[in-house]
């Protein structure tokens, strides 16, 4: 089984970057005691304050894909879109090697 892995970049409406990453803190919250949710890192550009990055690592996709579409999620998903000033963008990652996650 291999990891999932992914970086998304979002785009906050104006005035809105606190509140989207208060809710990428909250998403990261839900995940605290799923063990398959291995990293939810929630980042926000140096450069440009409406930038938010959340870089994920997850025991698998199907993983991911299951607690993407749980209760929770889909309900704390309801919020984002008018947060959000364009569709967020999302590279998948391979995981080569570094420090932390083993």
């Amino acid at each position: 089984m291999s990891r999932f892995a992914q970086q998304t970049r979002l785009i906050s409406t104006k005035g809105s970057a606190d509140k989207l990453v208060a809710k990428f803190i909250e998403a990261a919250e839900l995940q605290s005691e799923n063990a398959s949710c291995e990293l939810m890192l929630v980042a926000q550009s140096g450069s440009d304050d409406d930038v938010v990055y959340v870089t994920e690592i997850w025991s698998s996709e199907s993983a991911w894909k299951e607690a993407r579409h749980s209760k929770a999620v889909t309900a704390w998903a309801k919020d984002i879109p008018k947060l959000v000033a364009e569709w967020p963008a999302s590279t998948r990652l391979t995981r080569i090697g570094g420090k932390g996650i083993g």
